[in-house]
């Protein structure tokens, strides 16, 4: 479930047969375990993860979302698995080069944006 919509429609996908050949079930629990699945993996994967992994390597989670479109866009999947690591690791480069600006940007990808003359 690295990434949050590939990973959702196979959990989503891959316990139906199982919900549509119940014999005691009818068409309405069916629909209501689908939708349950759903709704749970949208509110997994585009909220709850962002902010589990934004935190761990001090990230903001808009930016966890924004480096799995934009590494995922350039990359495909390789670029979604890889997307919060390489941010990670980007944010950390930042922050060791001695520049007001390359600190701000650090600062805009830990979610602690502070203007640049903060820096100076």
């Amino acid at each position: 479930n690295f990434v949050p919509n590939i990973g959702a429609v196979v959990a989503v996908v891959l316990p139906m047969p199982v919900i549509i050949i119940d014999p005691d079930g009818n068409s309405f629990n069916s629909f209501l375990a689908f939708a349950s699945l759903c709704v749970m993996h949208a509110v997994v994967g585009n909220v709850v993860e962002p902010i589990l992994f934004g935190h761990s390597m001090q990230l903001h989670p808009v930016v966890v979302l924004l480096s799995l479109m934009i590494w995922g866009f350039i990359w495909g999947i390789p670029g979604c698995v890889l997307a919060v690591p390489i941010t990670a690791i980007l944010r950390i480069y930042l922050q060791s080069i001695d520049h007001p600006l390359s600190l701000a940007l650090a600062n805009i990808l830990d979610g602690f944006a502070r203007p640049v003359s903060a820096f100076l």
